[in-house]
């Protein structure tokens, strides 16, 4: 929704998207929809470690670039990019930039004003919430963050998403989240205490 409504707001100004070939491909196959339709997209490469290289990145921005799109925490190897920098390569060039979170929320601390994310989405059942429920945020205070709904209706969540709200899976997803937080910091502790053991077991 995100991917798509930007594009769709956007693509007469600026219709150029950067994203990373490791994402997950509910973002990979978005972008290759849209580009179907017209958009530019460059896809980074990622190092030995996994690691995107973030001069490439700020060289490939041009007039042109709408959005860049980097995933915080990998779904298959848990490499943790730098979001906070390239938040601030996004910010001084004056583009969106949307990151999804879905593996990283509950796990590290996520604080979108100081990683500078506009957009960011997470998935509920990643955090032992019901499956099929998700929350996506979208930075209010940014006067050129605009989002075509994909959905019409009855004008549901302030016009973006049309269609009856589902209570049940919202209060889920918000208990999940509340218990995600109270926990994680006992859970970091509990994880690397288990890290160390394995590696003396090693040895």
């Amino acid at each position: 929704m995100a991917i798509k409504g930007v594009w769709q707001k956007n693509n007469a100004d600026r219709n150029h998207f950067i994203t990373v070939k490791t994402e997950h491909s509910a973002v990979l196959k978005s972008f290759e929809h849209i580009e179907k339709l017209g958009a530019e997209v460059d896809y980074l490469d990622v190092d030995s470690s996994g690691l995107i290289d973030l001069g490439e990145l700020s060289d490939l921005i041009k007039d042109s670039t709408c959005m860049v799109c980097v995933m915080m925490v990998n779904n298959e190897t848990g490499v943790i990019q730098d979001i906070e920098s390239i938040g601030h390569i996004a910010k001084s060039k004056g583009i969106l930039f949307m990151s999804d979170t879905t593996q990283a929320i509950g796990k590290t601390f996520v604080d979108v004003n100081k990683l500078g994310v506009d957009i960011l989405c997470v998935s509920g059942h990643k955090i032992y919430g019901p499956a099929g429920v998700g929350a996506l945020y979208i930075r209010k205070d940014k006067s050129s963050l605009d989002i075509e709904p994909l959905i019409h209706g009855g004008g549901h969540e302030s016009g973006l998403r049309s269609g009856s709200l589902n209570v049940a899976g919202i209060v889920g997803l918000s208990l999940a989240a509340q218990r995600t937080i109270e926990s994680m910091q006992n859970n970091n502790q509990k994880y690397r205490l288990s890290q160390k053991y394995k590696k003396r077991k090693k040895v």
